[in-house]
C-alpha cells in the first residue's frame, strides 16, 4: 500500500517570492506597495495550486521575515501585505528603508530556516 502526502515546500516558496519582490523593486526604483494577482503567484510557484491557495499565508509569514542589509525590524523587507481573497490578489507594502538599501545594492537576507518548525 502507498501513502502519497503533499509536503509544501515553504522555504523554498518563500525564496522565490522575497527574490521576486526583491527585482520588482530593484527594476522599479523605491516602490512602497506592489501588488500581485493569482496568477502571477501561481506562475512563480510553478504552478503549485495548494501553494498559491491554502499555503499562501505560511508561505508569505515566512517571506515577510526577510531583510535588507541587516537582521533588524527597522529593515524588514514586508512591512504588512493583505491578501485579497474575493479579488484573487495580494498587496505587499515595503518598508521604506528597506526598499532604499535595496535600491542601494544592499543584500537580501534569508531568515532562519532552523528557528521554524
Amino acid at each position: 500500500m502507498s501513502h502519497f502526502s503533499h509536503k509544501p515546500d515553504y522555504f523554498l516558496h518563500a525564496h522565490l517570492l522575497a527574490n521576486y519582490l526583491s527585482n520588482r523593486i530593484q527594476k522599479a526604483g523605491e516602490i512602497t506597495t506592489l501588488t500581485m494577482t493569482g496568477k502571477e503567484v501561481y506562475d512563480l510557484f510553478d504552478h503549485d495550486f495548494a501553494s498559491t491557495t491554502s499555503d499562501l499565508e505560511g508561505i508569505i509569514n515566512i517571506t515577510d521575515n526577510y531583510h535588507v542589509a541587516e537582521n533588524s525590524p527597522e529593515y524588514k523587507l514586508i512591512a504588512d501585505y493583505k491578501i485579497h481573497a474575493e479579488h484573487n490578489t495580494v498587496t505587499f507594502n515595503f518598508n521604506p528603508k528597506a526598499v532604499q538599501a535595496l535600491v542601494q545594492g544592499q543584500a537580501l537576507l534569508a531568515p532562519d530556516a532552523n528557528s521554524y518548525e
